[in-house]
């Protein structure tokens, strides 16, 4: 029997997907996770914003499959300029230039 080789280079992608369905289905539950949930996001995505956005629809998929009012629920709260898009901003930003250093 052969072992699939793990992809280290889509890693990155699969704790980006991971810990925003977590995200999801734990805010809905009425949890905060947002100080461990943001950095933790904006380190694995390694501040590719193209990252989050490719991962999405199967982030969204999921989380709905779990718990389907997880996704409209923390839409509606974290709408664009909402502080927790701002976090997620910052956050970002922050990963992008302690890489540059």
């Amino acid at each position: 029997m052969t072992r699939p080789r793990f992809c280290w280079a889509r890693r990155g992608q699969a704790e980006v997907e991971a810990e925003s369905i977590a995200y999801l289905v734990t805010a809905q539950a009425g949890l905060d996770t947002r100080d461990y949930s943001v950095p933790y996001l904006a380190g694995w995505s390694g501040g590719d914003i193209d990252l989050l956005r490719e991962s999405m629809t199967r982030v969204v998929n999921v989380a709905r499959a779990i718990s389907p009012a997880a996704v409209e629920a923390t839409a509606a709260a974290w709408p664009t300029g909402s502080v927790m898009s701002r976090s997620v901003s910052t956050s970002l930003a922050s990963s992008a230039a302690a890489r540059a250093l």
